[in-house]
């Protein structure tokens, strides 16, 4: 029993984050927000999607997609999409987090948004 345990523990600890990641596609931009960080340091900004009601596991029952302009050069860019989004009623293509909460944001952290 313990070695299949330990097989099991050995296993998961070279699971990729990202395999805990979520996906969403074809989705409505429903509200945004900018606030600064917890730290201070850096700009937030804040989305939801219609129908979604947890953005990524690693954030139980929080709806709130994060993106932080913290040591991440598309920031802008990526809240532009949003924004476009929102304003005109356009569904975004996809939607992907990291599998984690951002450390400065404390919602769950954006990888990446196609338009």
């Amino acid at each position: 029993m313990r070695t299949i345990a330990t097989i099991v523990l050995t296993a998961l600890l070279f699971v990729s984050p990202h395999a805990f990641a979520a996906t969403y596609t074809n989705v409505t931009v429903t509200q945004v927000l900018t606030i600064t960080g917890q730290s201070g340091a850096s700009l937030c900004y804040y989305f939801t999607l219609a129908g979604v009601t947890q953005a990524d596991p690693s954030v139980p029952g929080n709806p709130w997609f994060a993106i932080s302009t913290n040591a991440n050069t598309g920031a802008k860019e990526q809240f532009s999409l949003i924004l476009t989004a929102r304003v005109t009623g356009t569904p975004v293509s996809a939607v992907v987090t990291t599998g984690a909460a951002d450390p400065d944001c404390g919602n769950a952290k954006v990888n990446s948004i196609q338009f």
